[in-house]
């Protein structure tokens, strides 16, 4: 299982050695208004953890002088801009304090190398073994007070990751030329990767934005999805089973055109021409014939729908998903030149992967009262040997929609249900995460038990937006949530330690 994570570990070393090479910061934390955020970051742990919320506040103590936080700027960001050159590390913090305040004073008594840009008290944090040159700590404090001055201006916490020019030549040099260019074409089209944090009260607002860099085809495309279209297909779906359910609506035949370069050359990195070419025209017909609303579901047993409004037919929709799992190539041989990965300590054996193998089969109508067929996708062995269970995806088309079922008793429950009246999403993807469900379901697959669990934990929602050249999640944390989860944790894992402990008969 580990190795299916290797083309993500290998990615993040080129983008961390690309990161060696530009003197931009390569991420930045700010902070808005440092004592009231810690005030407001205190209160929602408290009410997750005392003891955790007790060694914050020593923290605060320490750092700005709490509870009066003399000579800080409460009015002021403070930022955190992390720098790397020639693999040195240099993470710098600029807040506005004055000489008087116990973090300038507690700065000057540790000898640290530290200066002052008018009201800003800029701060080197790194090793002390790796003291900046005058001129470079300069560069780097005004472009930390920079980053200071712009603030946190809609969350209380805000981290940025900015993606460097060179990513794409690091990746070139590392992976083989056929996945290099699939990747660079990736990285080339993002700008920015942000996350924000804004507590209120015992809520914690979180917010992930990818942000692609302005006039790329990426950029076009997401400002393209947005549909905000009636949503009929949550209507097959039974929501008080449901450990997971999504569902809204995407613009698939606008979105798809100015991916067109890319997903051409991501079908011809994993499939033969031919293949390639079939792919690509079914993939355009269905998104020509789509209405491009959706709705999902992982039910509490982990079975799974997904159901799309779409008038393509159903021997193109079988044919479709069949191509799309007909690989029958070697991964990792492809993605990587063996040397260049060897340069980077990473050793693959080939020998040890095996290809997919699929086959489709067609049902007569009266099955399921609609037009039905089965994809099964078998791996040939795993790593120790042994042959892998067969991977089912059902498929299905009735008046007018396109069901996809990971078994046949849910596919024939879901068909005998009837559309739902049109809703309109208040967003473009609507998320709901039943927790208890789905960790007990879990459970139940690794033949755990779950704890009792005292407080009950609400369901998680997220919502995603497209548009302005970004895609957004927005989803809230309840502290009472987390403090669930939180003593879940701590229940499993003592009750697996008193099974450990347990003498054995």
């Amino acid at each position: 299982m580990k190795k299916i994570f290797l083309l993500g570990v290998v990615i993040a070393a080129a983008v961390c050695a690309s990161f060696a090479k530009t003197q931009e910061a390569i991420c930045t934390v700010t902070v808005k208004s440092p004592p009231q955020t810690y005030e407001k970051l205190k209160k929602y742990v408290s009410a997750v953890d005392d003891g955790t919320a007790m060694l914050l506040n020593m923290f605060s103590i320490t750092l700005m002088g709490a509870p009066n936080y003399s000579g800080i700027d409460k009015d002021s960001s403070m930022a955190i801009c992390v720098f790397m050159d020639n693999g040195i590390i240099s993470p710098v913090l600029a807040i506005k304090a004055s000489d008087s305040s116990q973090l300038a004073m507690s700065v000057k008594s540790s000898q640290s190398n530290f200066l002052r840009l008018d009201e800003w008290l800029v701060l080197n944090l790194a090793e002390e073994g790796d003291i900046l040159p005058p001129k470079t700590f300069a560069d780097y404090a005004y472009k930390t007070v920079k980053a200071a001055s712009r603030g946190s201006l809609n969350s209380d916490i805000s981290l940025s990751l900015n993606i460097p020019p060179q990513t794409e030549e690091t990746l070139k040099n590392t992976l083989s030329d056929e996945y290099s260019k699939l990747i660079e074409s990736a990285v080339d089209q993002l700008k920015q990767v942000k996350l924000n944090f804004t507590f209120e009260g015992d809520n914690l607002q979180t917010q992930l934005i990818f942000k692609a860099k302005d006039g790329s085809s990426f950029a076009e495309a997401i400002n393209a999805v947005p549909l905000r279209k009636e949503v009929t297909e949550t209507g097959f779906i039974d929501e008080k089973n449901c450990a997971v359910l999504s569902w809204g609506g995407i613009d698939f035949k606008k979105a798809l055109k100015p991916c067109k370069e890319l997903l051409d050359t991501l079908l011809g990195t994993f499939y033969s021409e031919d293949t390639a070419k079939k792919l690509a025209t079914l993939i355009y017909s269905y998104a020509d014939s789509s209405d491009g609303t959706f709705a999902s579901v992982i039910y509490d047993d982990l079975s799974a729908v997904n159901i799309y409004k779409s008038s393509m037919d159903f021997d193109s929709a079988l044919e479709m998903n069949y191509l799309a799992t007909k690989i029958s190539v070697d991964y990792y041989a492809k993605i990587f030149d063996a040397s260049n990965l060897q340069n980077i300590g990473v050793n693959i054996d080939k020998e040890s992967y095996s290809n997919l193998r699929s086959k489709k089969e067609v049902f007569p109508e009266d099955k399921f009262g609609a037009k039905a067929g089965l994809i099964e996708i078998t791996p040939l062995v795993l790593e120790n040997g042994k042959k892998n269970s067969p991977i089912l995806n059902y498929i299905a088309q009735k008046d007018g929609y396109i069901f996809y079922a990971s078994d046949e008793k849910i596919l024939e429950k879901t068909l005998s249900k009837s559309p739902s009246k049109g809703i309109v999403p208040d967003c473009d993807i609507y998320t709901k995460i039943y927790l208890q469900r789905y960790a007990k379901a879990c459970a139940d697959m690794l033949g755990e038990k779950m704890p009792d669990i005292a407080t009950p934990i609400e369901p998680l929602e997220m919502r995603m937006y497209f548009g302005d050249n970004r895609i957004s999640t927005i989803m809230s944390l309840k502290a009472s949530n987390v403090k669930a989860i939180v003593g879940a944790v701590k229940s499993f894992q003592q009750q697996n330690a008193n099974a450990l402990a347990a003498p054995k008969n």
